[in-house]
């Protein structure tokens, strides 16, 4: 009986425990768009994509707020002053905790000139990319497009007075002008577009065109780092969505789906009773664990601590 009564109350505290499962992974799907608000600049084609590319709402204010767990996708569209340290500290966590950040500059005719404030703020970002002043183009496409997850489906991408990108080692180049200059590039999880015209609906209409790129954002959040494994805010377990050879927790490479020793991600022979990562522990039914999991330590962890009142009130388990 009191056996009976420990294995309930460690399932209980598993259940109890919170997890990135689907209500908390529903509500951090967001976007949100900090806008800079010049010339009456509508992104109406842009919100749309964004919403038909997986994100569960799109927000859109002057100002940036204080708490962005609703959001996995933060776009910063031509900002009008330089980020307090409260707002730029605010950035750099999301960045760090895996969201994705969109900076968004432009080329010419803005008090201040975006560029500046974005290279500085892009270092305490962990990024090594730059904003470059750029030039006028006019209303066009270009079609020297480089293969990657966030240009999935494009065959051109519109634009007309871009910023450049000065690229770092570190950085992937996406989009340049037909005469070979970079304005749309990616550096782990956060995305340099020079130029506000490709997403904006006031200027180019750019919202067929481009439509592709809208909806590749969300997925980008969800998958920053293209290895086919979710990050927690999109219900799956990436451990480390900057790392593709890590897929699973305790897992390496893999399709996505985890690697070998991955636990129930990677369809591998984990038991339940067994603790995640190839921990040793006992299989004569006096040891409870969660099995590997999303926070897998942490929830073997917690159930350790009943298996181990277990061991010692069972009488039955210790002369084993």
């Amino acid at each position: 009986m009191q056996t009976r009564r420990l294995l309930g109350a460690a399932a209980a505290a598993l259940i109890s425990v919170p997890l990135f499962g689907a209500e908390a992974s529903a509500a951090s799907r967001g976007a949100f768009i900090w806008d800079g608000e010049y010339w009456g600049f509508t992104y109406d084609a842009f919100e749309q994509g964004l919403t038909a590319g997986g994100a569960t709402k799109v927000d859109r204010a002057p100002a940036l707020p204080s708490d962005l767990l609703a959001y996995n996708l933060v776009i910063v569209v031509l900002p009008k002053v330089a980020p307090s340290s409260a707002e730029s500290s605010t950035l750099a966590s999301f960045v760090q905790g895996g969201g994705a950040l969109v900076l968004v500059s432009d080329m010419q005719g803005y008090a201040p000139e975006p560029s500046p404030i974005f290279n500085a703020l892009l270092p305490g970002l962990g990024v090594e990319a730059r904003f470059a002043p750029g030039a006028v183009y006019s209303c066009g496409d270009t079609s020297a497009i480089e293969a990657h997850p966030l240009t999935a489906g494009l065959t051109a991408f519109h634009f007309a007075a871009p910023d450049y990108v000065v690229p770092g080692a570190a950085t992937t180049p996406l989009v340049s002008t037909g005469d070979g200059n970079l304005f749309v590039a990616v550096e782990k999880n956060v995305v340099l577009l020079g130029d506000s015209n490709p997403i904006n609906t006031f200027v180019c209409a750019p919202a067929e065109v481009n439509a592709p790129f809208f909806a590749d954002l969300p997925a980008f959040a969800c998958d920053v780092d293209g290895d086919g494994a979710m990050n927690a805010s999109c219900d799956g377990s990436d451990p480390d969505d900057l790392d593709p050879s890590l897929t699973a927790p305790g897992g390496e490479g893999g399709s996505g789906a985890g690697g070998e020793g991955s636990g129930a991600a990677g369809g591998s022979s984990n038991q339940a009773g067994a603790p995640p990562n190839g921990e040793s522990g006992e299989s004569d039914g006096c040891y409870v664990a969660s099995g590997a999991t999303s926070l897998s330590k942490l929830l073997w962890l917690s159930t350790a601590l009943f298996a181990i009142r277990l061991r010692r009130r069972s009488a039955g388990c210790r002369q084993k």
